[in-house]
This record gives structure tokens, sequence and C-alpha cells, in this order.
């Protein structure tokens, strides 16, 4: 079975705020009048603790900024600012600007996400629904060269839209406590101790630019695993080895399915919020 990530024994405090109204019937769309302004904040107390920001405006005024920090100072984890500005191209929100280096403009960054609303909150870098039968993912990595900033890489994901029925009642029954204790084991095997998978065909498009622009495309298919806790978003796994892309922190948000505890994603330790992590703007394509 898949594990999840635990969390035993933390205080989490998460808050959200500027936002309102709700997406279409597909209840997650590109936004038609462009306006994905949010400003979310996260705090986890314990022996390191974490605060992290993330503030967009809109839809005039057209910045951002990101900012992570462990207190105190953890070598596994340093501190992240950056900030910008955004455009929009095509399905895609534009970030350009700067990592932040003690208070003064550090070097320049650029990467491109996919958006949409889900309960009226707008999230990046996920899987969203595009049609009533597909989920699409969407992503651009840039490089600047000469004073200027070209496409290096670029993917594009789709997974099939499937009922929530078929990933939660299809699980093996969990163990129960009587079975706990008349066996004297927590695992048995067979038997459901996590969340429930579904093998899905993944296929999509890689794209690359060389060094003189000229354009390769890649058709991608691979099988993954997607599983999903009541009330929880979904999460990908892949199924089989080999290359695959960099979805470490890419979700599943079908908004025909129960997403009631959507902001638990928000209550965590590497500092994602709304699909902005610290490392987001210097990662690579594909899984190193």
């Amino acid at each position: 079975m898949i594990t999840t990530m635990m969390y035993a024994a933390l205080m989490v405090a998460a808050q959200g705020a500027g936002e309102t109204g709700t997406g279409d019937s597909l209840g997650a769309r590109q936004l038609v009048e462009q306006d994905i302004h949010c400003s979310v904040t996260g705090q986890y107390i314990g022996a390191y603790g974490r605060n992290y920001s993330l503030t967009i405006d809109g839809p005039k005024e057209k910045k951002w900024q990101y900012r992570f920090a462990v207190t105190p100072p953890l070598a596994a984890q340093q501190p992240c600012q950056m900030k910008g500005t955004y455009e929009f191209i095509d399905d895609l929100v534009v970030f350009s600007g700067h990592w932040e280096v003690n208070d003064k403009d550090g070097p320049e960054i650029r990467f491109a996400l996919n958006y949409g609303k889900i309960l009226g909150r707008v999230y990046f870098n996920t899987f969203l629904p595009v049609s009533d039968t597909t989920l699409r993912y969407h992503r651009r990595w840039f490089k600047r060269e000469n004073g200027s900033w070209s496409p290096t890489e670029e993917l594009t994901l789709s997974l099939a839209r499937i009922d929530e029925k078929e990933l939660v009642e299809e699980c093996p029954p969990p163990v129960t406590t009587e079975e706990i204790r008349q066996t004297k084991q927590t695992a048995i095997p067979g038997r459901h101790e996590g969340p429930c998978y579904r093998p899905l065909l993944m296929e999509g498009e890689h794209i690359t630019w060389d060094r003189y622009g000229q354009i390769q495309h890649e058709k991608f298919q691979k099988i993954v695993h997607i599983s999903k806790l009541a009330g929880k978003p979904g999460r990908i796994t892949w199924a089989t080895n080999g290359p695959s892309p960099n979805l470490k922190f890419v979700y599943v948000l079908d908004p025909r399915w129960n997403l009631d505890g959507l902001e638990y994603l928000e209550n965590n330790t590497v500092g994602f919020l709304r699909g902005f992590y610290p490392s987001i703007a210097d990662e690579g394509a594909w899984e190193r």
C-alpha cells in the first residue's frame, strides 16, 4: 500500500485571506478575469519553527512574494525569500523576479505554472480539470542568457477524471482494534493501512529547446498510482521505475471529489502554500 506523510505531535496554524468567489461548474478553471490574488501564511510550532507566506497582488498590481524561514536555523532547510512580478501567457502564470539575499536582490528567477480556483481559492502547479473527462498539469522552465530569458523545457500531462468512489471504496478493509488485540500485530498482509490507490495512465508531452532554439517534442506515457484520503487531494506515485517528471509537490485537485480538508495542504513543515515551496524556482523538470 502507499504510505502517506504523517505529522505526529505537531502544532500547526495556517490562515488565508483576500480571496472570494468560486469557480464555474467544474469548480476549477483558468481565471477569465485573470485575478489570482491571494495572501496566505503558515506557521509550524515545534523544536524548529517554520514561518512561510505567499502574497500575490492583483489584478492590477501584478506583484508576488514568497518567504520561508526556520527558527532556529536548520542546515537541511535554508531560509528562502523571492519576489517579483507576473504575467499571463496562455494557460500559465509566468513568475519573474529575484531571490532576496540579505534584503537585497539576488539571482534572477523565472518559472511558469498552471493555475485555477478550487472552492474559491487559487492553486498553482497542480492537476486541474480542463473538461468533463480530463485533468491537466502544465509547467514551463526558463534560462537567462545574454540578458534575456528563453524557455528550456515544458511539460503538459493529463489524467482521466474518475469518480472518487473508485479511489476510496475499493480498498481492502482497514485493520480493526479487535484484530490488533487478537493477532498482537498492527500490520496484516492484504489489509488497508494507508490511502487507497488506483492505477491510471498519465500521458502528455515533454518539449525541450536546445541552445540554438530548436524545439524537440517527446510523447510521455506512464502508469501512475493515484491515492486519496477522504476530504484530501489526490497524491501521485509512480507505478513503475524509469525516468519520471518531478511531481513531488504536485497534487490532483478535482472539485467533484470531497475536498473539505483541502486546507491541510497549508499545514506542513516544508513551506508548501498553494503550489509554491522553497525550491520551486530552481528545480528541474525531471526527478534526480
